[in-house]
């Protein structure tokens, strides 16, 4: 999936192995004990799917990606 677009480690999260529960309690638990880290984390993860996939960009990428289809690169 696009975890990997999204998380990245002690940025905007932390990824826990799949079927891993301690991992999940104990990841979980961090934040609790550190508001700090998951303010920080929340903000990073809002700004950057802000960034990357707001539907005027993916609007503007989708459609400059047509006009390379169809102009074969050549559009100005």
């Amino acid at each position: 999936g696009s975890v990997g677009e999204l998380v990245f480690d002690d940025e905007t999260g932390v990824k826990i192995p799949m079927d891993d529960a301690p991992a999940l309690g104990g990841a979980v638990g961090d934040l609790l004990a550190d508001r700090d880290k998951a303010q920080r984390w929340g903000t990073n993860g809002r700004q950057m799917v802000e960034e990357k996939f707001r539907i005027e960009g993916m609007c503007d990428k989708r459609e400059q990606l047509f006009s390379d289809l169809l102009c074969g690169g050549q559009a100005g």
